[in-house]
This record gives structure tokens, sequence and C-alpha cells, in this order.
């Protein structure tokens, strides 16, 4: 009898435990909801003065980036084109990527001339991979029995 008495006590204070867990975590759920109820309402209240400052900011940079090219009479298009950023592409990113601007070329990526109409299109993938993978392609269909011998010669680029 004592054994079950035992046990019923351990239970007990297992479930007053985890009862006074939950009710601790409860409270600092609350209190980090009022923490973040007050960081709000203090963004939310200075918002104004947020964005006249990040707008002051960039028309500052903008201005002074304006005034450097004009002393060292030079547009952006004659900077772009200097050795150092041929074939590269310059990204301002702000906020981690959610607003950002890029100048310049893209690379990486071959370009193919069409003699029809004269303009150049940029193509995604390398010709030379695409025929590799078509030779993997055959090369496992000729394994695999799928094609034959002289099926696989005539397609075989």
């Amino acid at each position: 009898m004592k054994a079950k008495e035992v046990k019923n006590k351990t239970e007990i204070t297992k479930s007053l435990f985890i009862a006074f867990s939950i009710l601790i975590l409860h409270i600092l759920l609350l209190g980090a909801m009022g923490l973040m109820v007050i960081f709000f309402q203090g963004v939310s209240r200075y918002l104004p003065w947020i964005f006249l400052t990040g707008s002051a900011v960039i028309i500052a940079g903008g201005y002074l980036l304006i005034k450097r090219l004009k002393r060292e009479r030079a547009s952006l298009k004659d900077i772009l084109n200097m050795p150092d950023f041929k074939s590269r592409s310059i990204e301002v990113s702000l906020l981690g990527g959610f607003a950002s601007l890029k100048i310049g070329k893209p690379h990486n990526m071959p370009v193919i001339e069409n003699h029809n109409s004269g303009q150049n299109v940029r193509q995604l993938e390398d010709l030379s991979d695409s025929k590799i993978m078509e030779l993997v392609e055959l090369a496992s269909m000729l394994k695999n029995g799928m094609i034959t011998e002289e099926k696989y010669k005539e397609l075989k680029p």
C-alpha cells in the first residue's frame, strides 16, 4: 500500500511541476508580448522621423555622388565602362536585398548572334553542356536497351 501512495505522490508532484512550468511560460509570453507592444509603439510614434532621416541619408549620398562625378568630370557611364567594371554588374542592396538596384551587364551568360534578325540573344545554358547531357542520355538509353546501336549512331552529334 505504501508503494502505491509514493507513486501517487510522485505523479502529483510531476503534475504540479508541469502546471507550474506552463504558468511560468505563459507569464514569460505575456511579458514578451508587452515588450513587443512597447517597441512597436515607439517605432510607430517615431516612424516619420525614421523615414525623414533615411530619406535625408539617401539624398545626401546621391548629392555627394553627383558632386564627385562633376569634380572628376566623368559620367556614370564612363565609370562603368572602366576596365575594372568590364563584364561585371554593380548591385546596391538595402535591407538584405529587399530593395536592390543592379547596374551593368549580367555575366556568365553566353551570347548567341542571330544572323537573321541581327539581334543578340542571351542563352541561359551553355551549348556544350546541353550536348554533353544529350550524349549521356543517349548512352543511358542504349545501355538500358531502349534504342538500338544504329539509332544511337544516327542520333549522336
